[in-house]
């Protein structure tokens, strides 16, 4: 290959680069994949050992040396790089993900591993063009998948692909023509030089050049179909713009409450606990008339360590409560801690210890932060609390704020009600609570006025709010037909319009009842579990949950006549004794664990194992590298022999036309090469006179009258085995 040769391949090359990076731009902005150029730089390295023919060995380790510096860069760049620390925690995730792909929990799979797949992904891609490159010198059909592409993506999706297919139609083309050049030249047999490369280069990028330019002035007709996105979108998802339809499963934006309410079974989490309750992720407090929205005022944050001993979201004196455990195994991934609802949040811990987590008293939300660079989403985390059990005889005690001093700023925030709320709705409050002493008897009277046999729960044919028409307003007085947001709204509406302050908070339901294992309940919760509720404020007691809307319980306990703990005039609730197994029931409780054991456990003990004797799977790990090595250095004396062996067993039809291309890779890698226009007589001829033999000649006769002759190859590679095993023979070096 000349000069000029390798020049077209580097040019080729970095063409085929620009390429495969249009694969990679849209990723950012649609799935949010920082660091594309970690990745660019990798498809750039794959292609530059291409070029220089680097042996595959030194290939591989300096590609699998990139893949691990870049993992250590994207998710442990806060350990050193010398410090194996980062390689087993690397190895513990790699184990654990290739146990939940092996289980098809796919989301389960960790970032790291994803990486790692995506890197031996590019790899495969830029073989693939170095074969399309290099060897068939046709890019056409990369060139049109790619194009296609991009504009399915620019048209279904919020990425603008003009750019892009600006950047392919110049790359593309020019490579197409390239390409077909050295083809010709290839078929001719005509020896490439620079003035015949320039005389057809030069004349291609202009008219590509010209074509561009002409395609960005030339007038152009506007579009001559109407755009499918919002018809697939409307006919699909059953909504118009108008009423958008509210798709279950958290989220944050809560200003425009009403349309139909879409199931969604996708589940969010599978707890672990003996507790039924509700499960918290934020509140909000500021009622527009058309929603909900948080209050502008920053409250305390409380910043703590997975395991570390807190006390949040308490209760106040004379509260009895129960210690229970959660285990939450999350499913789909947020920022943000779902938590019991009520509890006394006692420690959470993490299989990660240096997660930090956060408590935002304003939005009454718990989320965490991860030392890592790309912030690797939380998977699993054990809660610790206690759950209170409220006495209605002390909720009963509050009968007006100033009983207990509630500040005139904080009643303002949680009986806040918009100038535009009807009339009618303030009149149904006080007509509610009329002859009602106190607050708890007042928030029962509101609470029950939605079992009333008018009101309906439905999650279909949901209007929306007109634009001078209050939310609450027509769920109360209008529709009386809706879902958790209307009757939790309604009521919290209503307690505010009675003096009483409340908040709207939004979580998930206790979900659906799976299983017992080890004794201990499971529950897969949901999207179409997402709940709304609400919490009253009682100032000797603190936040106390209600649940107004039709078809769900109060998993809140409440007592009456409660026996308080000694300790009940400390911030230490009272923890009521676990009852104890019988040795029968613990005997009989751990057999059955011992003997299902979960998948998590398996994974715990296979990388604690690996923790423990890393060193030696480090050490086999280079052992069976180097006996690789070896046995690829040496395959000149083994290699024949495993042939013969093989072919002396297979003497079926298609045999003989295997061997005998195996018969050309031995003579090949032995060193007698054969010239890409050298026929195959012609090359026997050569065989033979290096050997002093007339073998080659005699078995090559053989193939082709069987190849193009139609003689029966089974009989013929019997006749000739023997001139094959000769010739296979001289190749042992």
């Amino acid at each position: 290959m000349n000069t000029v040769e390798k020049a077209g391949e580097l040019v080729f090359y970095g063409l085929g680069l620009l390429l495969l990076w249009e694969w990679l731009r849209p990723l950012e902005q649609l799935t949010g994949t920082g660091y594309l150029s970690v990745f660019v730089v990798f498809i750039a390295l794959s292609f530059l050992l291409q070029f220089l023919q680097t042996r595959p060995i030194y290939r591989l380790l300096l590609l699998v040396s990139y893949v691990l510096w870049s993992t250590h860069f994207l998710y442990y760049k806060k350990i050193s790089l010398f410090d194996w620390n980062w390689l087993q925690l690397l190895i513990g995730s790699f184990t654990e993900s290739i146990g939940f792909l092996m289980s098809k929990n796919w989301v389960e799979i960790s970032y790291e591993f994803r990486t790692i797949l995506f890197f031996i992904l590019l790899w495969l891609m830029t073989y693939l063009l170095h074969y399309w490159i290099v060897v068939k010198k046709s890019i056409f059909l990369f060139f049109l998948v790619t194009v296609l592409f991009i504009t399915i993506l620019d048209t279904f999706s919020p990425y603008d692909g003009n750019a892009a297919i600006v950047r392919l139609v110049i790359f593309g083309f020019f490579m197409l023509g390239c390409l077909h050049f050295f083809r010709l030249l290839q078929k001719e047999k005509i020896k490439v030089d620079k003035r015949l490369f320039s005389k057809w280069t030069i004349p291609l990028l202009g008219f590509i050049v010209f074509a561009t330019l002409f395609g960005f002035s030339a007038p152009k007709f506007d579009p001559q179909w109407p755009d499918p996105v919002p018809y697939i979108i409307s006919y699909s998802e059953k909504f118009t713009e108008e009423e958008p339809a509210k798709r279950a499963g958290f989220g944050e934006d809560d200003s425009r409450l009403g349309g139909d309410f879409l199931e969604d079974d996708t589940v969010v989490l599978t707890v672990k606990t003996n507790a039924k309750h509700y499960w918290k992720i934020e509140s909000k407090d500021v009622y527009t008339g058309k929603g909900w929205e948080r209050n502008l005022i920053e409250g305390n944050v409380t910043t703590f360590d997975s395991g570390a001993d807190v006390q949040l979201l308490g209760y106040g004196k004379n509260i009895k409560s129960v210690e229970h455990v959660a285990y939450v195994y999350v499913k789909l991934f947020y920022n943000h801690i779902p938590y019991p609802e009520p509890l006394w949040l006692k420690r959470i811990i993490t299989d990660t210890p240096t997660i930090t987590f956060k408590y935002e008293e304003s939005k009454d939300r718990i989320h965490y932060e991860s030392p890592y660079q790309s912030s690797p989403p939380l998977r699993n985390y054990t809660i610790h609390y206690y759950q209170p059990v409220f006495n209605i005889d002390e909720l009963k005690k509050v009968q007006s704020a100033d009983q207990f001093g509630l500040t005139p700023l904080f009643m303002a925030r949680y009986t806040q009600l918009p100038d535009t709320l009807p009339g009618r709705v303030r009149i149904l409050a006080a007509e509610l609570t009329e002859g009602k002493t106190n607050w708890y008897d007042k928030a029962k009277a509101i609470e029950n006025h939605f079992d009333n046999i008018d009101f309906v729960y439905q999650k279909e044919n949901i209007p929306y709010p007109e634009e001078n028409e209050d939310y609450v307003d027509q769920f109360l007085f209008e529709t009386h037909r809706g879902y958790c947001d209307n009757f939790s709204s309604s009521m919290v509406v209503l307690l505010r319009a009675a003096g009483i302050p409340a908040r709207w908070v939004k979580g998930y339901s206790n979900g659906e009842f799976i299983e017992k294992v080890d004794g201990i309940s499971v529950y897969d919760i949901t999207n179409s579990n997402a709940h709304s509720w609400v919490e009253v404020f009682f100032p000797n007691v603190g936040w106390v949950p209600f649940e107004p809307t039709k078809g769900f319980t109060n998993q809140a306990r409440f007592e009456t006549n409660l026996k308080l703990s000694e300790t009940s005039d400390t911030l230490t609730p009272e923890i009521k004794p676990k009852q104890e197994k019988s040795q029968q029931e613990e005997k009989k409780s751990s057999t059955a664990s011992d003997q299902k054991g979960t998948l998590k456990e398996r994974v715990e003990k296979g990388i604690q194992f690996i923790k423990t004797y890393w060193w030696e799977f480090v050490g086999i790990l280079v052992g069976i590298c180097l006996l690789i090595y070896v046995l690829y250095k040496v395959r000149g004396k083994w290699l024949p022999r495993f042939w013969m062996i093989y072919f002396r067993r297979n003497k079926k039809e298609h045999a003989f036309y295997q061997a005998y291309g195996v018969l050309l890779k031995e003579l090949n890698r032995y060193g007698l090469k054969r010239y890409p226009d050298q026929t195959l007589s012609d090359y026997a001829n050569y065989i033979d006179t290096y050997f002093m033999t007339n073998d080659m000649k005699k078995l090559t006769k053989k193939y082709e009258a069987v190849l193009y002759g139609g003689r029966e190859a089974e009989k013929e590679w019997m006749e000739v085995y023997e001139l094959w095993e000769n010739l296979i023979k001289k190749t042992i070096s």
